[in-house]
């Protein structure tokens, strides 16, 4: 009986012991950890800019349908076709949890679609809006011959977010 109290004791410390240690931690192969440049905690914001030439042969008229928060026109008779100097963000407002981000924004989302009929060449922004996100063109300047009309036609919110990548076909 009196070794057995000593052994009794001996185990007794080692099982405080045991529960004094925190397990060692998990090796990095098995612990998949966010990488800080790719996931913030709330809003981010990304900036780029783009340029965009557009042959004018035939053209005879521009329609841009953009929310373009600054819009500048210069009229230039030497050129034969059309340049756009592009800046845009993209990012969030307002969110409260952590997300995923880009590293950057690419300068192709900036970039417009067109389609001709006619005379008439339409450019369309990749603008976009969903809840928190967006895509937003910030400044465009056009420049363009005298001889050609350019107008603007601004999205709609409802047509902001129809565009979104996040909203299903």
């Amino acid at each position: 009986m009196n070794r057995i109290i000593p052994l009794l004791c001996l185990l007794l410390a080692a099982c405080q012991d045991q529960a004094n240690h925190t397990a060692p931690p998990a090796s990095t192969a098995d612990v998949v950890l966010p990488t800080p440049e790719h996931t913030v905690s709330g809003d981010f914001l990304l900036t780029a800019e783009a340029r965009q030439l557009e042959p004018l042969n035939g053209i005879r008229h521009i329609i841009i349908h953009c929310n373009c928060e600054k819009q500048d026109v210069v009229r230039d008779d030497q050129l034969s076709q059309l340049m756009l100097d592009i800046s845009g963000e993209n990012g969030s407002t307002g969110y409260h949890g952590e997300q995923r981000v880009p590293e950057r924004m690419q300068p192709r989302d900036l970039l417009f679609d067109r389609s001709v009929q006619g005379d008439t060449l339409t450019l369309q922004s990749r603008e976009w809006l969903f809840m928190h996100h967006f895509t937003r063109i910030t400044r465009l300047q056009v420049r363009l011959p005298s001889r050609v009309t350019l107008r603007f036609v601004p999205w709609s919110e409802e047509a902001l977010y129809r565009r979104s990548p996040f909203n299903s076909p």
